[in-house]
């Protein structure tokens, strides 16, 4: 019988050697960060205490759940022991209207639960070849500073209070750089870079074009030349994929993203 069991502290290292062994590339910074705030989201599965394998079914909000780092050692592949820790995340989230990401190879699996595909999520690489002139802004209210009150505020309004404190214990992390835009001393939007591959990844959480470019030159004036950056973007994000096209960003991988339902 598959026993199935929250992760803890002194499991984690377990959940990253598996996903090393499967080549996934580890975001270590923002998976710490996930489970330092939301450890109770976390599961591990055992049979006759050998580690079968690992998911993430975050409760991101009463109504919202994502599903990810779902990963099965492959000594217990093909034994439906996947399907059985997959439905142990489902029941989890509840009713919870739920996302994922995943491979074209592996939708049908999750279409035997009602997911469907709705749009496409694309890695894009840049490199920093030249430094963008303040001047060339034309913005004020830049600043690499920012109140814990202001993300909170900012990420409460638009996920939840618990997922503001998980991009707040991002932020802290001495290798994360980070600008913020302010307007009458009111956060506008914000963007930062965390360690990536052979560079930095860049999030962006602004509401126009004009947001979103003023952020990024800022934090590529903050990086080395000759780096690369990754930005994530799914094909909903118009203001961001026109800096993409802008940049001539080249696509690195594309995954699907699927709900269960959509609200």
């Amino acid at each position: 019988m598959l026993e199935i069991k929250q992760l803890n502290n002194s499991q984690f290292s377990s959940l990253l050697d598996a996903l090393r062994r499967e080549d996934w590339y580890i975001e270590k910074v923002a998976l710490e960060s996930l489970f330092d705030i939301f450890s109770d989201d976390f599961f591990i599965a055992y049979k006759n205490n050998s580690i079968v394998g690992f998911i993430v079914a975050l409760r991101y909000t009463e109504k919202f759940g994502f599903i990810s780092n779902f990963v099965i050692l492959k000594k217990f592949r093909s034994k439906g022991y996947g399907k059985i820790l997959f439905e142990h995340a489902l029941a989890h989230l509840n009713t919870r209207q739920i996302a994922l990401d995943v491979d074209k190879k592996q939708e049908n699996f999750y279409k035997k639960y009602d997911f469907k595909t709705y749009y496409i999520n694309s890695y894009y690489k840049h490199f920093i070849k030249i430094r963008i002139k303040d001047s060339t802004f034309k913005q004020t209210g830049i600043t690499d500073k920012l109140q814990k009150k202001d993300i909170q505020a900012y990420t409460e309004k638009i996920i939840s209070k618990k997922y503001a404190h998980y991009i707040q214990k991002v932020l802290d992390d001495k290798n994360t750089l980070f600008r913020a835009l302010y307007k009458n001393k009111t956060l506008l939007a914000y963007a930062f870079c965390t360690q990536y591959k052979d560079g930095y990844k860049c999030i962006v959480s602004a509401s126009t074009y004009e947001e979103v470019s003023i952020l990024y030159f800022h934090l590529c004036n903050a990086i080395k030349l000759n780096t690369h950056i990754y930005i994530e973007v799914t094909s909903l994000e118009s203001n961001v994929l026109k800096l993409v096209d802008l940049l001539k960003m080249k696509e690195v991988s594309q995954r699907k993203r699927m709900y269960n339902k959509i609200l």
